[in-house]
Order: C-alpha cells, then structure tokens, then sequence
C-alpha cells in the first residue's frame, strides 16, 4: 500500500499541472464603434464649416488605436484598452476637406 506522503505529493504534482497548463483558448478580439447609440462601420462623419465634435464610443476587449492623417482633426484619447469614450474634434475652415480617422485593435493590426 502506498503512503499517504506518497499519494499527496502524485496530487500536487497533477493539480500543479492541470493548473499551469494553458486552456487554449484564443481570444477573439471585437471592436465596436458608435455614435449616439448608432453603430459607425466605414462611415462617414460630415461637419460644417464651424469647428465642431463628435463623441464616439468604442466597446473592445483589447487594446485598440486611433489615428489621423490630417493635422486639424484632434483625437482626444489615441489609444485605450476596453471600452471607451473619444471625442473627435475639428478644426474652422473656408473650404471643403477631408480626413481618414482609423480605428484599429493595435496587439491584432486589424
């Protein structure tokens, strides 16, 4: 018959085990993107001529980024994790324009 000593270390060892494996689970990232409760998904957001906002609310469960290629549009938080709350604001202007906002989950480059 086996010891007592014996049987509880062969437990510990297999709990040990069992407990530093890794599931397998990979996580799929999601990202939404909305705006007074409208979903935004290549979208576009069209201001006047005034200076003007826009509060977008974003819901994720990583890490994700924003980024501009135009110099008057503010971004007021670029980068975040989860969900959050961004507002994009631009600047007054005389003449027509435009500008590409990206939202992407930056760990995927998605």
């Amino acid at each position: 018959m086996r010891s007592l000593p014996f049987i509880i270390s062969l437990w510990c060892t297999a709990l040990s085990l069992l407990l530093s494996c890794s599931s397998g689970a990979e996580i799929i990232p999601s990202l939404e993107i909305s705006s007074n409760g409208t979903t935004i998904n290549n979208a576009s957001i069209t201001f006047d001529s005034n200076a003007g906002n826009c509060d977008i609310e974003i819901r994720s469960n990583t890490k994700w980024q924003i980024t501009c290629n135009a110099q008057w549009v503010t971004i007021s938080q670029p980068e975040g994790q989860g969900n959050g709350k961004v507002s994009i604001s631009v600047a007054e202007t005389s003449v027509a324009r435009s500008a590409v906002v990206v939202v992407c989950l930056s760990e995927y480059g998605q």
